[in-house]
C-alpha cells in the first residue's frame, strides 16, 4: 500500500511502509525508509517527497484484448494477445487492451513503470513486457552481457507470474532468453521473455500463457 498522495505523512506511516511495527523506533535516515526516495544517508530530505511513495508493490493488472494481422513484407500472420495501448509492441494502429501505466517496486530497490504486456501467441509464446522510468537510472552496456529484468528489479526467484497460477515465464531466460534492451532513441526499455516454464504446476495442467480478453493480474517475484 503506498502513502498518501497528499496531505500530512507521518514518521510511522513510513515505517509501516517498508515492513516496520507501528509504533516502535525509526528515523528519517533509516536505510529502508530513506530507499523510498532514494536518498543516500544524511541527504537532506522533506516529508512531501514522500507522496504516493510505496516499497513493495510486484504486481500489476490489465485488460487484455488480442489483434491478427500480416505485418507488411511478411508472408505470415502475426497474433497478438494482452495490453498495449500505445502500439509499442504490436505496432501503430493496433491497439490491443486497456489499462493505465503502473510502477512496480520489490522491497525497496529499484522503480519501473510498465506501460505494455503483450503475448506473440503465434510465436513460441513470447512475452514482452514494456517498461520505462526506471529509478535510480543504470546504464545498458550493449556489447557485453545485458541485465535482465529480474537483476532491474532485484527479483530473488526472477519469475513473473499470473494470477490463476496458469502460466510462469523465466525472467532470466531459463532454456530460451530474456534481454532487456533499448528502444532505439528512447529511454523505454522491453524484456523480451522467450521462455515459458513448461514444468510450471499450473491449476489447469497446461501452459498457457495471456488471454485474448479478460483482467490479468501478473506478479513478479
Amino acid at each position: 500500500m503506498a502513502l498518501p498522495s497528499s496531505g500530512a505523512i507521518s514518521l510511522n506511516q513510513m515505517h509501516t511502509e517498508v515492513g516496520g511495527s507501528s509504533g516502535t523506533t525509526a528515523s528519517m535516515n533509516d536505510s529502508d525508509i530513506r530507499g523510498l526516495a532514494n536518498k543516500s544517508s544524511g541527504a537532506q530530505m522533506s516529508f512531501n517527497e514522500f507522496h504516493g511513495l510505496f516499497y513493495n508493490q510486484r504486481s500489476f493488472t490489465f485488460t487484455c484484448g488480442y489483434v491478427s494481422y500480416t505485418p507488411a513484407g511478411s508472408k505470415f500472420p502475426v497474433t497478438y494477445h494482452g495490453w498495449d495501448p500505445a502500439g509499442y509492441v504490436t505496432g501503430t494502429g493496433n491497439t490491443i487492451g486497456s489499462g493505465s501505466a503502473q510502477y512496480v517496486r520489490y522491497n525497496g530497490n529499484r522503480i519501473i513503470r510498465i506501460l505494455a504486456c503483450v503475448a506473440n501467441v503465434g510465436f513460441i509464446n513470447v512475452l514482452s513486457i514494456v517498461f520505462d522510468q526506471v529509478n535510480p537510472a543504470f546504464t545498458l552496456n550493449t556489447t557485453t552481457a545485458r541485465p535482465t529484468l529480474a537483476t532491474l528489479l532485484s527479483l530473488p526467484s526472477g519469475y513473473v507470474t499470473d494470477s490463476g497460477n496458469t502460466f510462469r515465464y523465466n525472467l532470466n531466460g531459463g532454456s530460451g532468453s530474456s534481454n532487456t534492451y533499448l528502444t532505439a532513441g528512447t529511454t523505454r526499455y522491453s524484456s523480451i521473455l522467450n521462455y515459458r516454464d513448461l514444468n510450471f504446476p499450473n491449476t489447469n495442467n497446461t501452459t498457457g500463457t495471456l488471454p485474448s480478453s479478460g483482467s490479468v493480474t501478473l506478479t513478479f517475484s
